[in-house]
């Protein structure tokens, strides 16, 4: 008897387990984001300020800030990709994962393109540099759909004393996405 009294709570306490998620609160996961995004800008900004001191930049000193960045991204991908996003924005977060692991092959190519073209000219002409142009450019758009998103939560601060509002219409992030000035911008 005891044994079978000890393998049913086993099997509660086993299925409880298997029902609980690691999923985010929207909260939690804008806390997590704005994290990672500000430690990437912290990296990132300094480059492109060292780029620009020196004067005019050279397509050398370009390869190396872009060769440094890509190594940054590659870490700030990894944390995009593990956050664990609610379910009402996990589909933006999954845009937002996909468009930053393309932007990260588009700087690749732009950092060779950089390595070979002989002139800053021929460089910013370069199919490369309109390829990531574009892709800088279909981040924006979803980076202002998810700023959006997430601003929404804004007009729901009304209702967080409201005892019978679910929790997640309760919820109410502040977001700093950054989109007005992309990292490596």
């Amino acid at each position: 008897m005891r044994t079978r009294i000890t393998l049913g709570c086993l099997s509660i306490v086993l299925a409880l387990a298997a029902c609980g998620t690691d999923q985010l609160s929207l909260p939690d996961y804008v806390d997590e984001l704005n994290a990672v995004i500000e430690d990437g800008s912290d990296q990132i900004e300094p480059l492109y300020i060292e780029l620009l001191s020196a004067g005019e930049p050279t397509l050398e000193g370009m390869r190396s800030v872009l060769d440094q960045e890509v190594a940054i991204r590659i870490e700030i991908q990894d944390e995009f990709a593990n956050l664990k996003a609610p379910d009402q924005i996990a589909e933006l977060h999954d845009a937002l994962v996909n468009w930053h692991g393309q932007m990260i092959q588009a700087q690749e190519l732009l950092g060779s393109r950089a390595n070979s073209a002989t002139t800053w000219s021929e460089f910013e002409q370069s199919d490369e540099f309109r390829e990531f142009d574009a892709v800088m450019e279909e981040g924006l758009a979803g980076c202002l759909e998810l700023q959006a998103k997430l601003d929404a939560t804004e007009a729901r601060g009304v209702f967080s004393d409201t005892p019978w509002i679910p929790g997640e219409l309760k919820e109410v992030v502040d977001a700093a996405l950054g989109c007005d000035s992309p990292l490596g911008e």
